[in-house]
C-alpha cells in the first residue's frame, strides 16, 4: 500500500492526501524531478518511509511525504 502525505505549515502535522495499493494508479508529470499529481494538484517527492504494518496480508506500507508546488508569484 502507498500513503502520499504532506506537512500542515507550521505545525509539522501529517495529512493524508491520497491511500492506494499500486503506483499505477499515480499521474506522473516529471519522472526526473519526481513530480506526482494527486487529486488535481502537482505535488514534489520530498522522502518515503517504509512502515511495517499487517494489513490485509502485505507486509509493509510506503508512507510517502511530499509538498504541494505553487506557481511563481511574479
Amino acid at each position: 500500500m502507498y500513503e502520499f502525505y504532506t506537512k500542515y505549515p507550521g505545525t509539522g502535522k501529517a495529512l493524508l492526501l491520497k491511500s492506494l495499493d499500486s503506483m499505477d494508479d499515480v499521474k506522473v508529470i516529471d519522472r526526473d524531478k519526481q513530480i506526482f499529481e494527486i487529486n488535481g494538484k502537482h505535488w514534489e517527492f520530498l522522502e518515503s518511509q517504509h512502515v511495517m504494518t499487517e494489513f490485509a496480508g502485505h507486509g509493509y506500507t510506503i508512507k510517502i511525504l511530499v509538498k504541494e508546488l505553487t506557481a511563481e508569484k511574479s
